[in-house]
């Protein structure tokens, strides 16, 4: 019975992978934001409160989640009531120079957010299901300014996560 659950755990998230990944290239993004410049899998707790997606830290937890792609974010305390986590900010490993493209990106993207050592298993167990929404740059111009890629686990509409899903999770305080 375990098994099915993992085999079921593990379908989904690649079905909400390719959702995502076709989602984006479906309806595009308007206006990307401008990666971050500094890429982190190190958990360092933000302040909390309203904070611009660039100033978003790996480990950060979000209230008022709706996509990868909005243009601010309020970050709260991982132990209360959240819509989504920051697993992983990163650049895209042996970027090419030139944008690979849209599709070829999310490709690679794709995989790198759904690899299982992202989360705590045992954290995750927790919810039936999860969401993994990516961004990454969308243009020429946002690739030759940064190519770096974040990865959120998200809870489905209406839902909320309770629990810090990162790996050897610390519970999260404020910085300063």
């Amino acid at each position: 019975m375990k098994a099915l659950g993992w085999i079921g755990l593990i379908l989904a998230l690649v079905l909400l992978i390719v959702a995502a990944v076709f989602g984006g290239l479906w309806f595009g993004k308007q206006s990307a934001p401008t990666p971050s410049p500094t890429p982190s899998r190190t958990v360092t707790a933000h302040r909390f409160g309203n904070v611009a997606w660039d100033k978003l830290r790996t480990g950060d937890c979000v209230i008022g989640f709706t996509n990868a792609w909005q243009d601010t974010f309020t970050v709260v305390s991982c132990d209360a009531d959240h819509s989504a986590q920051l697993l992983m900010r990163d650049t895209v490993p042996d970027a090419p120079a030139e944008f690979p493209g849209q599709k070829a990106l999310a490709t690679t993207v794709g995989k790198l957010c759904a690899s299982p050592a992202l989360f705590d298993a045992a954290a995750a167990k927790a919810y039936s299901e999860l969401l993994i929404e990516i961004a990454y740059p969308q243009t020429d111009a946002e690739w030759a300014q940064a190519p770096r890629f974040d990865c959120f686990a998200a809870a489905p509409t209406g839902q909320f996560l309770t629990t810090n899903l990162m790996p050897s999770a610390a519970p999260a305080t404020p910085v300063g």
